[in-house]
């Protein structure tokens, strides 16, 4: 039975720790992400088919209603997901990846607090980024900020990485360098 705070994407209950992979974006920005994911998919071989993501955000609970937590260009957000997707765009531009091993109770309480923390926080986006993950698809190296010298600043999937590895760490090698289609082949999370 669907609960009042139940969040359904395609017909398909989410929770706590759910990723979403946020495709088919309109902006200069989402194409611009996309084009560079096309690169780096071919040079990690994975298959054309897959789907070009260009954006991560992470559902999290806060007094009982579902929130996503992302980063967007005015900084770190939590959001109820009807401000933040209409509907139709949950059906045409969203799919949700779900951990393999699922959250423990005490991991998901941590990871909503960890989000709302950041939302707290002056966390302003890494329009910068972009130019790191370019040369990291040109030339396969980070040469980026790391660790916690990385954290004022956060773009969309690194806030998604940086988060889940507070609670699991190591889930995601290097946060700094994660990027959408690096969350999408997580082998610790699956597709819905």
């Amino acid at each position: 039975m669907r609960q009042s705070g139940d969040v359904y994407i395609n017909i398909i209950p989410i929770k706590v720790g759910d990723i979403l992979c946020v495709r088919n974006g309109k902006s200069f920005i989402a194409r611009a992400i996309t084009y560079f994911m096309k690169i780096y998919k071919r040079k990690r071989g994975i298959s054309k088919d897959f789907p070009n993501y260009h954006h991560s955000a992470i559902v999290i609970d806060v007094w009982g209603v579902m929130y996503i937590a992302e980063s967007v260009s005015k900084g770190f957000k939590i959001h109820k997901f009807d401000e933040a997707y209409s509907e139709k765009s949950w059906k045409e531009r969203i799919d949700i990846i779900t951990p393999v091993t699922p959250y423990t109770e005490i991991e998901a309480e941590m990871l909503c607090k960890i989000a709302v923390t950041y939302s707290f926080n002056i966390t302003r986006y890494d329009f910068f980024n972009f130019i790191w993950q370019i040369l990291l698809i040109l030339f396969g190296r980070w040469m980026g900020p790391k660790g916690k010298k990385a954290e004022n600043r956060l773009y969309c999937s690194e806030a998604v990485a940086t988060i889940i590895n507070y609670v699991r760490p190591d889930t995601f090698r290097n946060p700094s360098a994660t990027n959408p289609i690096d969350v999408a082949t997580s082998k610790s999370y699956r597709f819905l």
